[in-house]
């Protein structure tokens, strides 16, 4: 930890006359942006010759490509320092009324030193910062041109130049509400920094995108939409906005939109990994498990560290019927992260559709020693007793899979499958006609509950049960209704 000086003071006076067509409220308006500006220089001479610059170097950033020094502090920097107007003048010289405003910053360069040190840990809060760095420059560069500009117009054109200048005052209270937003903690309360920021300046692309962001991870998907649609209009070559989007039409199961906006971030970022991992995931849930794979081998290529990319990929070989590539993918998975669950689930799966249940079992027991409220584990691993035989076990597996979701219904069928090769049939069709109350359409539940009845010698219901189940196309039903129930 890097020790800072206690306290910096720092002043700055402004003069700034007052235009024919401009009033005393505007003029104070600019004289203080005027400040704000000048003042940050002063603040960034200072730090860029502070331990701060240590830290910065430490960062491993190398200010994301950023050749200016004082550009990447001026951009760190921002919203974590108070500007107060000290005093205020108006004076009147040859005829013309000048605004004179001192405004005072009062440094506490610790905290700021330790606030810039968490921020250059956080890649997308400097990607922000820098943005509203460039955001900032660009408001005061309109600023002085209109000011200068709103003095040559004419009187007609002066009401146009006047509300541009309007909106570009605004936009200065817009970052204000950005950088709080950037900061607060709470999806709520960030939303509302956003919101206040978007109504101060209505163009703002970034202001969009961060709360689409908010929305995306609040689930608020729709809302998220919204907001990156507007990001590409304001701005159509800001790139991770369509990724983002992208994000929210897998979401919605809308894998075609997704893929042609991951496309178009490609275009802007062909070397991103993450990119093609989530095209890999959205072709893999279209069932194009080979171009799944192409992208996962993309993303593995650039970062051979991408622990999910190898796990997603073993699932695109699994469903691949190429087991052992599935396998010797999840390995890998677990090579770079010991526990994560979801590789010696999935690998506990193949295991058991190769008939290997030791090793399933293994890696199901692994899988619930990370999360022993992984649902699907207890269900799976209860398949695997049920084929070795170990129907007690099962039934344990299955009644703990149903007890974290009693709607389970492949839990139910099973342990009803478990129930009937114990000669428990009354559990059995307790079990049978649950399954078919959660789906009314699963004939194999309706013809289980039929072979149950005629185990108990009730050749009416088994008839009535096997005849749905025929109904609804379960191959064998008719079989069993002309060899039992004629």
């Amino acid at each position: 930890m890097i020790i800072y000086a206690q306290t910096k003071t720092f002043e700055q006076n402004v003069c700034l006359y007052m235009g024919q067509r401009e009033t005393q409220e505007e003029v104070r308006d600019y004289a203080v942006i005027e400040c704000q500006m000048l003042l940050s220089d002063k603040v960034v001479d200072y730090l860029a010759n502070s331990d701060v610059v240590k830290t910065l170097k430490g960062s491993g950033l190398e200010f994301k490509g950023e050749p200016d020094l004082k550009g990447s502090l001026r951009a760190l920097t921002k919203g974590l320092y108070q500007i107060k107007v000290m005093g205020e003048w108006w004076l009147t010289k040859e005829n013309t009324l000048t605004c004179s405003l001192t405004c005072k910053v009062v440094l506490d360069v610790k905290k700021m030193g330790e606030k810039i040190e968490e921020r250059v840990k956080d890649k997308s809060k400097v990607d922000n910062l820098l943005q509203v760095r460039e955001e900032i420059e660009r408001l005061y560069r309109n600023l002085i041109e209109q000011r200068k500009l709103l003095a040559q117009v004419s009187e007609d054109q002066s009401t146009d130049l006047k509300a541009k200048i309007k909106r570009t005052v605004n936009g200065f209270t817009a970052v204000d509400w950005f950088l709080t937003g950037l900061d607060t903690v709470g999806q709520d309360a960030k939303i509302k920094c956003y919101t206040n920021a978007i109504e101060h300046n209505s163009d703002w692309a970034l202001a969009f995108y961060n709360r689409g962001k908010v929305y995306y991870s609040k689930g608020f998907y729709e809302s998220a939409l919204t907001d990156f649609n507007r990001v590409i209009k304001l701005n159509p070559y800001f790139k991770d906005a369509y990724f983002s989007r992208g994000n929210v039409y897998k979401l919605k199961g809308l894998y075609d939109k997704a893929i042609a906006d991951y496309d178009t971030a490609l275009k802007f970022t062909p070397n991103d990994d993450n990119i093609y991992y989530a095209r890999g995931n959205a072709y893999a849930n279209k069932g194009f498990y080979r171009n799944a794979i192409s992208d996962f081998n993309q993303a593995i290529k650039l970062n051979p560290n991408n622990k999910d990319a190898y796990n997603n990929r073993g699932l695109a070989y699994y469903y691949s019927n190429n087991y052992d590539s599935a396998i010797a993918d999840y390995g890998r998975t677990l090579n770079l992260d010991p526990n994560y669950k979801k590789a010696y689930f999935n690998r506990g799966v193949v295991y058991t559709e190769q008939g290997n249940y030791d090793s399933a079992i293994v890696d199901f027991d692994k899988a619930i020693s990370i999360d022993p409220k992984y649902l699907k584990v207890y269900y799976y691993r209860g398949v695997a007793y049920s084929k070795k035989g170990l129907l007690d076990s099962a039934l344990a597996d299955y009644n703990r899979a149903i007890s974290y979701d009693n709607k389970f219904k492949w839990a139910y069928l099973n342990r009803g499958n478990v129930y009937a090769e114990k000669g428990n049939y009354n559990a059995a069709i307790a079990d049978y006609k649950r399954v078919i109350k959660l789906d009314s359409q699963d004939k194999e539940a309706y013809y289980n509950l039929g072979v149950a009845y005629l185990e108990k010698g009730d050749k009416a219901n088994a008839k009535k049960y096997l005849e749905k189940a025929r109904d609804l196309g379960f191959t064998g039903a008719q079989d069993m209704l002309d060899k039992y129930c004629r």
